[in-house]
């Protein structure tokens, strides 16, 4: 029957147990030296006032564990990396400096450990990647 076509319905045994990955946003307040979290939510802001703001470095949660981009992460060898976004490959990776980690969510498995982040512990910069571009 021409025209007569149906999409199938997702099976329901697909959806169990899965929940959508979470929407969160941190803040590094530049003029106050403080991470604000949960900004899409903030009390008194609108999310948009942390968009496209100087005085604002924004930081999207990962959806593994409290891991954040620019989050610094050690690995059991004693590597130190910052989380970042990679759109040529649409995940995190961690941006080690003489190599880029992919597969982010391995880092988990093979027992990377979180150390603070970019803007909370500086002295750690330079011991970071340096070659991907902050999104």
């Amino acid at each position: 029957m021409a025209g007569n076509h149906r999409i199938p319905a997702c099976p329901s045994h697909y959806l169990r147990d899965e929940k959508m990955r979470e929407i969160k946003f941190r803040a590094w307040d530049k003029d106050q030296k403080l991470m604000l979290d949960n900004v899409q939510a903030k009390q008194g802001y609108l999310f948009r006032d942390f968009l496209n703001n100087q005085r604002f470095e924004l930081m999207q949660y990962t959806g593994l564990k409290d891991w954040w981009e620019d989050d610094l992460l050690k690995s059991p060898d004693g590597r130190v990396g910052k989380i970042r976004y990679e759109e040529r490959a649409a995940q995190y990776v961690v941006d080690c400096k003489d190599t880029i980690m992919g597969y982010f969510a391995l880092s988990v498995a093979f027992g990377w450990q979180k150390i603070g982040n970019i803007h909370e512990k500086p002295d750690l910069i330079q011991t970071v990647g340096s070659s991907g571009k902050k999104r």
